[in-house]
């Protein structure tokens, strides 16, 4: 699966700069770890800064990913210092 079907499936309100993810596709071609690093961080950032709402159309992710944070609900203090209480709080919101 790819950052694409990501954005369209969870973030489908996401907006991504075209020329980062167009970079970003020709790293993962071209297998250059360190442009994939540092787009792969950028467009995870433009994406949890720009959704309005995180949206789990698969129930058994959701469910999975409901399990994982019950038993180690520290996950969101981590994610809340990657990339900011707001997507945390839309976050937990799909979640319920």
């Amino acid at each position: 699966i790819g950052i694409e079907e990501i954005m369209k499936d969870m973030y489908s309100d996401s907006i991504v700069s075209e020329d980062d993810l167009k970079i970003y596709k020709k790293s993962l071609h071209e297998n250059d770890k360190d442009t994939m690093y540092e787009l792969g961080c950028r467009l995870g950032d433009s994406i949890a800064n720009s959704c309005k709402r995180v949206e789990f159309h698969n129930l058994e992710v959701k469910g999975a990913f409901k399990k994982i944070v019950e038993k180690f609900p520290r996950i969101f203090d981590v994610l809340s210092d990657a990339v900011g209480e707001n997507y945390v709080k839309r976050l937990q919101e799909g979640l319920k």
